[in-house]
């Protein structure tokens, strides 16, 4: 509970400012989602959305719910985040 609720905290401000509050690196982006999301999702299925709403898609508590548990998934932490939805928006 308190994972998520930190991680609430620190996506609503994120997606508000996305592209001011942390340098993105789209390059680091695309390593996380290969390493982390790639074997149950595709680039192309996030492409054209704004990355402030693939933040709070990403960060939601229906989304981390559904990922609880699976083996290797790590928390992301608010610059992976940052990473992952610019490099889904850019739809490479």
């Amino acid at each position: 509970m308190m994972k998520r609720l930190l991680t609430l905290v620190i996506s609503i401000p994120l997606a508000l400012l996305c592209s001011t509050a942390l340098a993105v690196d789209t390059t680091a982006g695309e390593a996380t989602f290969k390493a982390q999301c790639s074997e149950c999702h595709y680039v192309d299925d996030f492409a054209g959305e704004a990355p402030a709403d693939l933040i709070v898609l990403i960060t939601q508590d229906d989304t981390l719910a559904a990922h609880e548990g699976k083996a290797d998934l790590p928390a992301l932490s608010a610059q992976d985040v940052a990473n992952l939805a610019e490099y889904l928006a850019a739809g490479q």
